[in-house]
């Protein structure tokens, strides 16, 4: 294969810009173009070129104010999954195999989602132990550095969206820091510990937090499909249970156990729907 010209270069460039641009429209209920510029590291040219593009494809609709344009994501944005419903096939297949899980071994499992500068808890097993100083419940959002979960999720965003998450980090910090934190996680002001440290996760592959002062242990793993990142998969110890190395890698081969599980799910889940949208076609 020859080399990549300049101009294919631009392209994909172009649609890593797009992408994020989509990635942060879903952040935020709204942005203007200097918010674009700000957060991505764009020209304004590139900006207006991006929000126009998205505009006439239908997937931003454009809202006038007083002091300018500011943008949204239109429903259309939704048949970009149409054939992968991600959530709702995420959780139909985790269920099941968390609670089967919690209900052999007795530790609590919670299945989260990405959500700009948060993360989602879709579903926790608390209700299924009594194996728990504190008891959760699916349904609620909480920083990226307040949680494995958070940090794994960040570890797998890319540039230019990771810097512009960690600006979104600093600017909210009074929040986090505030908050009890596991003293091994860097500020995000301190951006380039925090960014080595967000590489250690992603190397070795799974995520582990400790507010200070708590009896309990989180263990995060990164679920993946189709060679995306969709979620993350964590379960809670107590202290006492992951004092040594060896404690916590038998944590995480379990884990890492009901993690390929669900991404297997995923698979056949997408097989399955293949096949029935074949057979439909035909």
């Amino acid at each position: 294969m020859g080399s990549m010209s300049l101009r294919e270069e631009d392209d994909i460039q172009s649609l890593r810009y797009g992408i994020d641009a989509l990635r942060l429209l879903n952040a935020r209920e709204s942005v203007s173009t200097a918010e674009l510029v700000a957060a991505l590291g764009i020209s304004r040219g590139t900006a207006y070129r991006l929000v126009n593009t998205l505009h006439s494809l239908g997937y931003v609709a454009r809202i006038t104010e007083r002091r300018g344009s500011r943008y949204r994501l239109s429903v259309r944005v939704r048949r970009l999954s149409d054939g992968f419903d991600g959530d709702r096939w995420l959780l139909q297949v985790a269920q099941p195999l968390m609670l089967a899980f919690t209900r052999e071994h007795g530790w609590p499992l919670a299945l989260s989602t990405p959500a700009g500068d948060r993360f989602y808890v879709r579903f926790t097993t608390d209700h299924a132990t009594q194996r728990v100083l504190r008891r959760y419940r699916a349904g609620f959002y909480r920083s990226l550095l307040l949680a494995g979960s958070g940090l794994l999720c960040l570890s797998h965003q890319r540039e230019p969206m990771l810097t512009a998450t960690l600006r979104e980090l600093q600017r909210a910090r009074e929040q986090t820091e505030s908050v009890p934190r596991d003293p091994a996680v860097p500020s995000a002001d301190d951006e380039p510990a925090l960014r080595a440290f967000l590489a250690r996760i992603l190397e070795q592959g799974y995520a582990r937090y400790s507010e200070a002062g708590d009896r309990e242990t989180s263990l995060s793993i990164p679920l993946h499909h189709a060679g995306q990142f969709v979620g993350t998969l964590a379960m809670r110890v107590m202290n006492v249970a992951a004092r040594t190395d060896a404690q916590v890698r038998a944590h995480l081969q379990q884990l890492r156990g009901v993690g390929a599980q669900v991404e297997s799910g995923l698979e056949a889940a997408a097989a399955a729907r293949l096949a029935a949208t074949t057979m439909a076609a035909s």
